[in-house]
């Protein structure tokens, strides 16, 4: 019997772990337990993703049919398993408190109590106890976070529009399969950035504008608010990226060139067939970005298709990981050529401890492969060149190669006209 959490199923799980604790009074023989106090932590530590890298260590141990994985409304965990096991759970506990160890939740006396086992076999009736205790508050929680939910979504929808439906994904699908998406298509530069604001561009990557989407198909439609049916909708205009990658006119570009994809797609028989078509040497000048939370939504997928991408020659960059991410976990593990870090002007109001983490977690992945996006402002620039990151993307470094632009065409003209004199 395996209960292992899913994405936006949360709540459900707290009726699964009772529902399970019950019914182990009758093989508790041999049985452990641990429950992990994730919900004490701060809450832009606790993401969905956070909880998702938390316990990818337990996977293993469910799969092989050693344990039970419950994740919670809350954001707890509780994990049951067999004490052969014990020695990895303690291993993957240790992990899971140095990843967050920087929290209030890990520090000092609250430590002590972040973890507490269970020997399911000798007292039985005192793990079912905690277990009730444990989820007894959970459904006056959800109805306090499904308030908090409805008030989000209706501020979203008053700003983004309704919410895609499925009926209207079906639809969709259908008519980026046969549209033509050229006008829809961005491309954006990383470029390298001096002290002196000198620019020079390293790579670009291209992407299909969803605001743009949004407004020539569906107007008035969020297409990204249903998370779940947004990736389908990503992974179809994956196709549609492919298919514009390998263009007569792609080749035209003197830059290495990005795209960013999900793991599904790397995968798949499309992706296969994209590469057989780059040719030789094709694959050497293409970077594949991959979310952070799409990467660790499957590790063993991301791997797989890590391992695919180098040995065909790509280059893997890891994109949209946050400072606070930064400062949780070490992504140097995920073996990623590049790592786009979103800058945040809440940074600014950090404390030099957090600066410090921030400088440390950018040291260990290796400060040359590291990109700062999402720049729309010089303040971003200068801090990112402070914590010495010289790659850059967004909107401030397109000014910057705007501006550099025009300065080289004033100087071409002044050399015509000094030559026509």
């Amino acid at each position: 019997m395996t209960a292992i959490s899913r994405p936006g199923s949360a709540g459900s799980q707290d009726y699964l772990l009772l529902d399970f604790t019950r019914r182990l009074a009758d093989y508790a023989e041999a049985r452990q337990a641990v429950h992990l106090g994730l919900s004490r932590l701060r809450p832009d530590s606790r993401r969905d993703h956070h909880v998702a890298t938390a316990v990818s260590g337990f996977r293993a141990m469910v799969d092989s049919g050693d344990g039970q994985l419950f994740v919670l409304a809350s954001a707890d965990v509780v994990f049951v398993y067999l004490s052969a096991v014990h020695p990895r759970v303690v291993r993957e506990v240790e992990r899971i408190c140095f990843l967050f160890g920087d929290d209030p939740a890990l520090v000092g006396d609250a430590a002590a109590t972040f973890a507490r086992w269970f020997d399911v076999a000798s007292d039985y009736d005192g793990f079912l106890m905690a277990m009730r205790r444990l989820v007894a508050p959970s459904s006056a929680a959800a109805e306090g976070a499904g308030a908090c939910d409805t008030r989000a979504r209706l501020k979203r929808r008053q700003s983004r529009g309704d919410p895609l439906t499925p009926d209207q994904l079906a639809k969709l699908v259908t008519t980026l399969a046969r549209a033509d998406l050229s006008s829809l298509v961005r491309r954006q530069p990383v470029c390298r950035v001096s002290d002196r604001l000198e620019v020079a561009p390293v790579f670009e990557e291209l992407f299909v504008a969803i605001d743009g989407l949004q407004e020539t198909v569906l107007p008035g439609t969020d297409l990204a608010g249903d998370r779940y049916l947004f990736r389908h909708l990503s992974e179809t205009l994956d196709r549609r990226v492919l298919a514009l990658m390998v263009a007569p006119e792609q080749g035209k570009s003197s830059l290495h060139q990005a795209m960013n994809l999900n793991v599904a797609t790397i995968l798949s028989a499309e992706f296969a067939r994209f590469d057989a078509r780059l040719g030789i040497g094709g694959a050497a000048r293409m970077i594949v970005e991959v979310d952070l939370i799409d990467a660790l939504a499957d590790l063993n997928a991301f791997t797989v298709a890590r391992d695919r991408l180098h040995g065909k020659g790509y280059r893997l960059c890891l994109d949209d990981v946050s400072f606070r991410d930064l400062a949780i976990a070490d992504f140097s593990v995920l073996g990623a050529d590049l790592v786009k870090v979103r800058w945040d002007p809440e940074l600014l109001m950090a404390d030099d401890d957090v600066h410090a983490v921030v400088r440390d977690r950018i040291g260990r992945l290796d400060v040359r492969s590291v990109v700062l996006n999402r720049v729309d402002a010089r303040v971003g620039i200068d801090f990112g060149l402070g914590l010495g990151i010289t790659l850059f993307q967004g909107r401030w470094v397109d000014r910057l190669i705007a501006d550099d632009n025009r300065r080289r065409h004033l100087l071409r003209l002044k050399q015509v006209l000094r030559t026509d004199t």
